[in-house]
């Protein structure tokens, strides 16, 4: 386990965060982990952890804070131990990143080679991860707690220039020493670092006015000249003393014969907590592994994570750091083992004589080379588990971390090798990586919220944030804003995240797309023209018009080059930046009725599939024949409520998806039959928003389509869902349309629906004469045509609007006869509402017993996903059990309707927060 005091105090076991609880007890956790292994007395916890307060009224509080933490540290080992009036804390120091920076740095001084030294003291200090004890201490108590301790990391941070300097990186040092002058301008040592600095890189002039602004600083504040050491550097520097220069070589690695190869450390890296933290535990050891793969698509940041975390563990490797650009991506072919071997073999001082020209005796002469050495081997941009074996040591005590944009399950299938997948950054990274390019002024300027607006345009995807935060931060006049309007056009996004040419998102992803097979690179393309969706195996067979065990090979060699995706759930999508890479490669390789077709045999598999559920999900619904092009190969049927149900569930999504992608290529028919076929569902689960759209378009595709019985549906579909949503007007106007279609087309139950429909709509209107005299003429129209279904919800609807007319007893009576005929025909869909309706009813005529049985037979409907109606069960049960006394039972069931309620978005709430209000209590959600 690792833990954390140098930022926030935080604990990890095997790579993954640990629960420390609230913010005093991890105070109390930081507090034992400074000293672990020692007695803490009880009296000075309680000092440090509440001050002035007296021991006494704080013992107990200190004693409960010890008892959750050991709770929460027990299941993995970590014991507090009460004795001799204090708590020790029985943890090994060096799990502790203070202790382990303190032993680091002690450790250093026994280095010769002043980089290895430098490097050492660098992965020290990048333990740092912010002020001791941040987020739980104050500041009082961080200063009496860490004022000798941030002097400890100051100084190391001197040791490490001035290693630096003995090395001849001097260019590296002069921007960190900048930093440390401005932040310290009377720390002596530092500023005549910054001054030599700046004279090894030929800057004499600005070394000469770094003194003259440290004694400006020393005079007025301290009322001193500057010291000895630094006035003799100061007439150093104006004599042009030689003996400034850099010093000769000392021999450093070539004659310690430890290599040092691993590329620059990625400026700026920030985030990646998890990543870093899994790859740490491979480092001591708690991994039980010795080779580790990094995997992602291009420009997730495998390299940049790889190298960075490298650097921050060099130290541990004393045996040297060894890397090799494979290029298994990009222009030639990829490294052959034997020519990877010869570069590794090399960096290792094995003179070019000695090294084999066939393969497998080069990788035995590296094994052995490595047999007794501790080093850390970073093979990058691998292609294959086969071109990476040869390279792998024998000896456990080195450690090899590949990258590649291939899943290279054989390493791990048979090296052992640890996966570590890497996925997109999270908001609080993405933000994290764009402020830090920025610079603090930027940032602020720009403002979280559209610096954010900014990371969705870029996918969260760290290539496409560093072009976008470049080109900002390049171009002068090119501020967020403009960025993000630039970036709104999807169609022209890619172009827009370039710099300098081959720094771009289009470049990345056309190495990784020209690797792929010609059948693959075909299932690339059309899988980018489905946006939003994330398809079975099944559906991308319909879109490829391929067999499934056929379309399941391409999908399975995309998922190893992680261009797809499925997170585990068998359900396959790309990333958006890929998806619009495919969409544009798809322009130009497949012709615009490829593409359409492609679309069309994809929305044909969905309208049955859907239109079979919704006959199971409503079945007294009446649609019409759909047309359909490319029919399934085997029919689809589903074979209860709950099947259907879960269908929709689960491909809801990509049904709406889908008309708004057939739309927009202009497939009429697909579009107001794809809108059709999820009416009952989005009715059901309250999602207007959602019908009110996919209805909008399939309306005006249906009219293009000169489908007038399309229209019908559509124009009916907008009107209940203008008048869920309380726009009454709009609502009437298009069931008017939909019943002047139905006269038109001759299609009686049509126009009783479409009339049923406006009586409603008046009704919730507030015009109950009018509401009524339709909703009459709808259910004598019922009754003439038989329609049970039709009759039922006329006189539930009637029920309701004499209920609102304070006509109890007709109410009633119509409503009872409405549950008599859902009942009577397993009218499932109307069994719920009418048991609301007389819940409520009852209610109001103080029959609460009554009102609670028909409360209850409602809420035990809620499997079928009427939401509405399960949230209006739920308030009437309350009222019912508040009637008879049961308050407190009451208050549950207002809590849980006022909850559905809000999810779904109805005006409604207000009446179970109202309830809450009366009895004293606030909505908990």
């Amino acid at each position: 386990m690792e833990f954390q005091v140098l930022g926030n105090v935080a604990a990890s076991h095997r790579g993954s965060p640990v629960e420390l609880g609230r913010r005093q007890e991890r105070c109390l956790l930081g507090l034992l982990l400074l000293e672990p292994g020692r007695v803490v007395p009880t009296e000075r916890l309680i000092e440090l952890l509440w001050q002035n307060a007296e021991a006494a009224e704080r013992r107990a509080t200190l004693h409960t804070y010890v008892a959750r933490l050991r709770r929460r540290l027990a299941p993995y080992g970590i014991r507090i131990i009460t004795r001799n009036a204090g708590y020790l804390l029985d943890v090994d120091p060096a799990s502790v990143d203070l202790h382990r920076f303190t032993t680091e740095v002690e450790r250093t001084s026994t280095i010769a080679d002043p980089a290895a030294r430098a490097s050492a003291l660098a992965a020290a200090l990048e333990l740092w991860q912010g002020p001791l004890l941040a987020g739980v201490a104050d500041e009082e108590l961080r200063q009496r707690l860490g004022r000798g301790l941030e002097e400890s990391r100051f100084a190391a941070f001197e040791r490490r220039v001035e290693a630096e300097l003995a090395a001849g990186e001097h260019l590296r040092v002069v921007g960190l020493l900048a930093e440390l002058v401005r932040e310290f301008p009377t720390r002596e040592h530092g500023i005549e670092l910054f001054m030599l600095a700046l004279t090894r890189a030929g800057r004499r002039t600005e070394a000469l006015e770094a003194y003259r602004a440290a004694r400006r600083a020393l005079v007025e504040e301290f009322g001193v000249e500057p010291g000895k050491d630094l006035q003799r550097l100061h007439q150093r520097v104006l004599a042009d003393d030689p003996g400034l220069a850099l010093p000769a070589p000392t021999g450093g690695d070539l004659a310690s014969g430890i290599p040092r190869r691993l590329p620059r450390d990625v400026p700026g890296f920030v985030g990646r907590g998890a990543a870093l933290a899994a790859l740490t535990a491979l480092a001591t050891g708690d991994g039980g592994t010795s080779v580790c793969t990094i995997g992602g698509i291009a420009g997730i940041g495998k390299t940049a994570l790889a190298v960075h975390w490298a650097h921050q563990v060099a130290v541990r490797y004393p045996g040297g750091q060894l890397f090799v650009d494979l290029r298994g991506y990009g222009p030639g072919s990829p490294t052959a083992p034997i020519d990877a071997l010869g570069q590794l073999l090399r960096s290792l001082n094995v003179a070019p004589e000695r090294i084999p020209h066939d393969a497998d005796e080069a990788s035995a002469l590296y094994r052995s080379v490595l047999a007794d050495r501790k080093v850390l081997i970073l093979l990058d941009n691998a292609a294959s588990s086969d071109q990476v074996r040869p390279l792998l040591p024998a000896s456990t005590h080195c450690l090899t971390i590949v990258t590649s944009r291939n899943r290279l399950d054989g390493l791990v299938a048979h090296d052992g090798a640890y996966s570590l997948p890497l996925g997109l950054m999270s908001d609080d990274e993405a933000y994290e990586l764009v402020a830090t390019m920025f610079g603090t002024s930027r940032a602020d300027a720009a403002g979280r919220a559209q610096i954010l607006g900014l990371v969705a345009r870029c996918g969260n995807l760290p290539l496409a944030l560093r072009i976008a935060a470049a080109r900002i931060v390049v171009e002068d006049r090119l501020t967020v804003g403009d960025l993000m309007l630039e970036l709104a056009d999807a169609r022209a996004r890619l172009s827009g995240l370039v710099v300098e040419g081959d720094a771009a998102v289009r470049s990345a992803f056309a190495v990784s797309y020209r690797a792929l097979s010609t059948s693959t690179a075909r299932v690339f393309r059309l899988l980018g023209l489905v946006a939003d969706t994330a398809l079975p195996a099944t559906a991308v067979a319909a879109l490829l018009g391929w067999p499934e065990s056929r379309s399941r090979q391409a999908i399975a060699d995309l998922t190893h080059r992680h261009l797809l995706d499925d997170g585990g759930t068998g359900r396959y999508k790309m990333h958006d930046l890929l998806r619009l890479y495919g969409v544009e490669r798809a322009e130009q390789e497949d012709s615009e009725q490829e593409r359409r077709v492609a679309v069309g045999r994809l929305a044909d598999a969905y309208v049955q599939q859907a239109s079979a559920a919704q006959a199971v999900y409503d079945r007294f619904r009446v649609s019409i024949p759909m047309r359909i092009e490319h029919p399934l190969p085997q029919e689809p049927t589903f074979d209860s409520l709950d099947a259907a149900s879960a269908w929709f569930q689960l491909e809801g999504g990509n049904l709406v998806a889908l008309v708004r992608i057939s739309d927009g290529l202009g497939l009429l028919r697909e579009t107001w039959q794809l809108a059709e076929s999820q009416y009952s569902f989005l009715l059901r689960t309250h999602a207007l928003t959602t019908l009110r759209e996919t209805h909008e378009l399939g309306v005006g595709a249906a009219r293009r389509d000169g489908r007038p019985d399309g229209e019908r549906l559509m124009a009916n579909g907008l009107g209940v869902a203008y008048s869920m949503t309380r726009d009454f007007d709009e609502a009437i106007r298009w069931m008017e349309r939909a019943a002047q279609i139905s006269v038109e087309l001759g299609s009686r139950r049509d126009e009783v629906i479409s009339r049923l429909n406006i009586g409603s709509a008046y009704g919730q209107k507030g015009d109950r004469d009018e509401s009524e005299k339709h909703i009459r003429l709808a259910a004598t129209g019922a009754r003439q045509l038989d329609d049970a279904f039709v009759l039922c919800v006329c006189l539930s609807n009637l029920g309701w609007l004499y209920t609102e007319q304070g006509r109890a007893s007709e109410a009633l009576t119509l409503l009872e006869e409405a549950l008599e005929i859902a009942i009577a025909h397993d009218i499932r869909q109307q069994i719920a509402p009418l048991e609301v309706h007389l819940a409520h009813q009852n209610a109001d005529l103080g029959r609460y017993e009554t009102a609670i049985r028909h409360a209850r037979a409602a809420v035990a409907l809620r499997h079928l996903d009427d939401h509405l109606s399960t949230a209006r069960g739920l308030y009437w049960l309350g009222v019912g059990l508040d009637g008879l006394g049961a308050t407190d039972e009451a208050v549950g069931c207002w809590q849980e309707s006022h909850a559905l309620m809000t999810r779904i978005g109805t005006r409604e709430v207000e009446y179970p927060a109202a309830a809450l209000a009366r009895s004293g209590h606030q909505p908990t959600w």
